[in-house]
């Protein structure tokens, strides 16, 4: 389960939610960025990468945080 949703964003409950709160879905994933840990998560080629429980690298989307907030995530491949 998993490897199949991990990646999945609620799309109708974020929706509503986002209409709810009137935010954009662009200011969401910023706020959420911020909230990362950099333990788990790395920035490589402007995309978030994390290494999945069964061993291998995934991209979940681009980073939307400024430059000097990403600093504190390894900004360069593995």
């Amino acid at each position: 389960m998993v490897r199949k949703y991990d990646h999945i964003k609620p799309r109708k409950d974020l929706d509503q939610w986002l209409k709810y709160v009137n935010m954009s879905e662009d200011e969401f994933d910023y706020i959420c960025d911020t909230f990362r840990d950099p333990r788990v998560w790395r920035i490589e080629d402007g995309m978030w990468v994390k290494d999945n429980v069964w061993g291998t690298p995934f991209e979940y989307g681009p980073i939307r945080l400024k430059e000097e907030i990403g600093a504190k995530y390894k900004m360069e491949k593995k």
